[in-house]
């Protein structure tokens, strides 16, 4: 997302798509997640997943619209939700919007009543994926961001909404946010979820093409998103470490990151 909290893209920006495609698409993605079995898990989902047993929230930030990205977020939550029954899955949904993604949780729901978000129609997948996992109890998903319309501090709203769950008795929580509210820093979610004394382990992405790969500080694509995000942030934020990890797939991407 960027930086400016208050920006929203609207939702007439986000074209609605037929039940048959979505449905098509939902069903390569639950194969794509892994939610039609356990299966193992590649590096980077490894990783995260083996952060989950010392940490009880995963941040994973995006490129809004990478569906490679998405898929692999979805392999992550199926597997958090099959280790930790009832993890929740925050995701950068406006809260007005919970009483679908409960309605999702309870029973099929047609695509075009689904949220309508940034980058579908791979959240649209996701979600149908997701979706059937909360069904068997797995997964909860609750929308975190400010709701349609209402303007204000949208890294602190969403993080009232994790900290909410977690005191509600949640075991863990895997979130899926744009890169920018990810990081650490004090005004951004990571930040204030650290700063609430919530062990969180925050994750960026880099969009390319090829197979993802998994670094930690002073790799070549934790450098490279690090220092585009940082960039962004406000120069009186002293600099620091803002992910713990950053996924990256093999070759840029033709066109430029959107964080």
């Amino acid at each position: 997302m960027p930086p400016d909290r208050g920006a929203r893209v609207p939702d007439e920006e986000v074209s609605l798509h037929g039940g048959m495609r979505a449905a098509a698409g939902a069903a390569s993605l639950l194969a794509a997640v892994g939610l039609a079995g356990p299966c193992a898990a590649a590096p980077a989902e490894g990783e995260v997943l083996a952060a989950l047993v010392t940490h009880r929230v995963v941040v994973m930030g995006e490129r809004h619209g990478f569906a490679p990205g998405r898929a692999l977020f979805g392999r992550i939550a199926a597997e958090a939700g099959r280790r930790f029954p009832g993890t929740v899955v925050g995701l950068e949904i406006p809260a007005d919007r919970q009483p679908l993604l409960d309605r999702l949780g309870a029973g099929p729901v047609p695509p075009a009543l689904l949220p309508r978000v940034i980058g579908t129609p791979s959240y649209r997948d996701l979600l149908l994926a997701l979706g059937r996992q909360a069904r068997g109890g797995g997964l909860r998903l609750v929308a975190l961001d400010l709701p349609w319309g209402r303007r204000g501090d949208r890294d602190a709203f969403m993080a009232s909404r994790v900290l909410r769950v977690l005191a509600e008795g949640a075991p863990r929580a895997v979130v899926l946010v744009g890169n920018l509210h990810a990081l650490a820093a004090a005004d951004r979610l990571g930040g204030r979820l650290r700063a609430a004394g919530v062990a969180c382990f925050l994750v960026g992405t880099l969009p390319g093409e090829g197979s993802a790969r998994w670094g930690g500080p002073g790799g070549g694509g934790y450098e490279a998103l690090t220092a585009r995000l940082r960039a962004l942030l406000p120069p009186r934020l002293p600099p620091g470490r803002e992910l713990d990890a950053v996924v990256s797939w093999a070759a840029p991407a033709r066109k430029t990151a959107r964080r």
